[in-house]
C-alpha cells in the first residue's frame, strides 16, 4: 500500500461544518485526515475521493491524508473570513530542497507586502510587480515534503498555496537556545548544529543565516565543525514566542536544509531608586523627589512607562512619564506633622519591564 497522494481539494475556502472533497489516490484505508494539526471527520468514498468535514479553526493551512504506509503531500486550505492576500497559483508549484530556485506567485491583495514565507521561512528575495503577481520569488531551502506559502501583509498572512520541495536532503541543522526563556535585553547564544543525513559522512561546511523573528536584521556566521553560534538580545516581549530560523547554504556535498524553533521572552525585573534633595527641608520648601528606574541583571535596556509619587502627607501625584530611565517631581510639605514621611514611588512597568517600587523617607 503506497501513502496516499492529494490532487486537488475543493473547494479551497469554506468554513466549519462545510464539506470538502479531496481527490487524489492511495485513500483506501486512510486513517486521518488533517486540517493542519487537526484530525477532521472523513468518509472514504472511493480509493480516488474523501469527502471531509472541516473542524473548527481559523487561518490558511495544509490538508494532508494518512494511511499505515505514511502521509501525503499537502493541499492548501483556508477558512472563510481570513484577511489578507490571497493566493490563486505558484509556478512552478515545485522545486528542488536545495532551494535557490525562482517562481512567480498570482493571487491578490498583494498590496504593502511585508514578507513571502514558504512555511515558518521568509524567500530570500522577491519583487512585487502590482497587486496581483510578485516575481523573482526565490525560493528558500527547505526539506521534502511540502510547505504552506503565503504572502505577509499588514492584515496578516491570508491565503495560502501548497508548494513541494523534492529530492532527498543530505544535511539537518538543528538549533538551541539558552537561555530559554530570556527576559528582556538578556543576551540568548543560538546554535546550529549541521550534521550530514546518513549513509552520508563528513562535516559540512558553508554558512547559517539566522533570523529571530523579531524584525531584527539577520545574522551569517560561517560553520566551524559544523556549528555556527551567534548571540542575540531582544528588546520586547511584544511577539514572543519568537520563531527562530537557522538555514544552512549548503556546499557542494551537502544540500541545504532548516532548523527551526521558538523562544519566549519575559519582562526584565526592575529596580526603582528614589532620591529626595533638600533632605530635610522645613515647611513651605519645595523638594525635588528623582526616581531613577533601573533593569536588573541579566535584563538590559532602558525602562518606559511612568512613575507615581506617593508623598506620604495625603498626597499622591499624578503619572510622570520617564525620559531616559529617569522621572522628576518637586513637592512642598505644608505641615511637620508625620514628619518624617515615608514617599513611594511606584513604577508601573511597561511590555518589556516588570513594576517595582522605591521608598525613602
Amino acid at each position: 500500500m503506497p501513502a496516499p497522494t492529494i490532487s486537488v481539494v475543493s473547494p479551497t475556502r469554506a468554513s466549519a461544518g462545510n464539506t470538502v472533497a479531496i481527490t487524489g489516490s492511495g485513500f483506501t484505508g486512510a486513517t486521518a485526515v488533517k486540517f493542519g494539526s487537526t484530525n477532521a471527520a472523513f468518509t472514504v468514498v472511493s480509493d480516488v475521493r474523501i469527502n471531509a468535514t472541516v473542524p473548527a479553526g481559523s487561518g490558511t493551512l495544509l490538508i494532508t491524508v494518512d494511511n499505515p504506509s505514511g502521509t501525503s503531500n499537502g493541499k492548501a486550505f483556508t477558512y472563510s473570513g481570513t484577511p489578507g492576500a490571497r493566493i490563486s497559483a505558484i509556478s512552478p508549484a515545485s522545486g528542488p530542497s536545495s532551494g535557490g530556485n525562482v517562481v512567480t506567485i498570482v493571487g491578490s491583495g498583494f498590496t504593502g507586502v511585508t514578507a513571502v514565507k514558504f512555511g515558518n521561512v521568509n524567500a530570500t528575495s522577491y519583487n512585487v510587480v502590482g497587486p496581483t503577481v510578485i516575481n523573482n520569488v526565490v525560493v528558500p531551502p527547505g526539506v521534502p515534503g511540502t510547505a504552506l506559502v503565503t504572502v505577509v501583509t499588514a492584515a496578516g498572512p491570508g491565503g495560502g498555496y501548497a508548494y513541494d520541495y523534492v529530492g532527498a536532503p543530505t544535511s539537518t541543522t538543528t538549533l538551541t537556545d539558552v537561555p530559554d526563556p530570556s527576559v528582556v535585553g538578556e543576551s540568548v547564544t543560538f546554535t546550529a548544529t549541521v550534521a550530514p543525513v546518513p549513509p552520508n559522512v563528513g562535516t559540512p561546511t558553508g554558512t547559517v543565516t539566522f533570523n529571530f523573528g523579531d524584525g531584527s536584521p539577520s545574522v551569517v556566521v560561517p560553520l566551524s565543525g559544523g556549528v555556527a553560534s551567534t548571540t542575540h538580545a531582544y528588546s520586547t516581549t511584544s511577539g514572543s514566542p519568537f520563531t527562530v530560523t537557522a538555514v544552512y547554504s549548503g556546499d557542494s556535498n551537502f544540500s541545504a536544509s532548516v532548523g527551526s524553533g521558538t523562544h519566549a521572552v519575559n519582562a526584565a525585573a526592575t529596580s526603582t531608586a528614589l532620591v529626595d534633595s533638600p533632605d530635610p527641608s522645613v515647611v513651605g520648601q519645595s523638594v525635588s523627589f528623582t526616581a531613577t528606574v533601573s533593569a536588573v541583571s541579566p535584563g538590559s535596556g532602558t525602562p518606559t512607562g511612568s512613575v507615581v509619587f506617593d508623598f506620604g502627607d495625603g498626597n499622591v501625584s499624578a503619572a510622570v512619564p520617564l525620559s531616559g530611565g529617569v522621572a522628576n517631581i518637586s513637592h512642598t510639605y505644608t505641615t511637620t506633622s508625620g514628619s518624617p514621611f515615608t514617599v513611594t514611588a511606584t513604577y508601573g512597568g511597561s511590555a518589556g519591564f516588570s513594576g517595582s517600587v522605591g521608598t525613602g523617607t
